[in-house]
């Protein structure tokens, strides 16, 4: 285990020389390849390296006893500290990338190329994501139940709030809509993914409507109200005007004479 540890970080470091002769020769999400390679492959390695390496050495090289509360708090300055500088690795790696552009064409279009990153490639991340994680989370709780006591108008409110929280996942996707509202069939494809998968589990598994499968439920009326707004909401011209007022006023270009 000691072996390995160490011979890691080397082999990395090693594979990261190798690649730097391709530095401006391939693309991988309109990023430079070698750039994507360092932001989203070797330092998430290196990353997970760094955390089983400092638990390695406070549990078997120093032999230190360290409570759970105080491997907690270490743990989560390492991850601190690592998180600030993926951020950093990030955005060298865009600005990089920018800079291969112009040496290759003075002419690039810098802005189209950012918007890209703005528009589709955080968003569909970010949606994607963080409905993959709500589906996760709830399939675990349909196998996995939770050991909490709640009433059952508790319960409800808490759905109550998922149908808010479905609404305003909607309007968020609806605002942030991009060039011909592509981004937006985009999201009503994943909302209705999600929903048929929570609807298959449903008819599967039959997990019982109560507290004990809350993170379930709530995850299955959160894709419910949004599904529905997106089949809904674009037929409604007073909902199109409502929720058109949400989104940035752009400013009127005048002629200077």
């Amino acid at each position: 285990m000691g072996i390995m540890l160490i011979m890691i970080p080397i082999l990395t470091l090693l594979t990261a020389m190798f690649m730097y002769r391709y530095n401006g020769k391939r693309e991988m999400l309109h990023l430079d390849l070698v750039q994507f390679m360092y932001g989203f492959v070797v330092f998430p390695l290196f990353f997970v390296w760094a955390k089983s390496f400092l638990f390695f050495l406070l549990q078997r090289w120093l032999e230190i006893e360290v409570s759970v509360t105080q491997m907690f708090l270490i743990d989560t300055f390492l991850s601190l500290v690592m998180l600030y500088l993926f951020a950093f690795i990030v955005i060298h790696s865009l600005t990089k990338t920018f800079s291969l552009k112009l040496e290759r064409d003075p002419l690039y279009d810098l802005f189209e190329h950012s918007e890209y990153f703005h528009g589709w490639l955080t968003h569909a991340v970010l949606f994607g994501g963080i409905m993959l994680l709500m589906t996760v989370v709830a399939h675990i709780n349909v196998f996995v139940p939770l050991q909490v006591e709640m009433s059952r108008w508790q319960f409800l409110l808490i759905l109550l709030v998922a149908v808010g929280v479905g609404l305003v996942k909607f309007l968020i996707a609806w605002s942030t809509d991009l060039k011909e509202r592509e981004f937006l069939r985009f999201v009503k494809l994943l909302l209705g993914l999600s929903l048929v998968v929570h609807m298959g589990s449903y008819f599967l598994f039959e997990p019982p409507f109560s507290i004990e499968y809350g993170a379930y439920w709530f995850a299955f009326v959160v894709f419910v109200t949004a599904t529905t707004c997106s089949f809904l909401f674009h037929r409604s011209e007073r909902a199109v005007r409502w929720a058109n007022k949400l989104k940035p006023a752009k400013k009127k270009q005048g002629s200077q004479g």
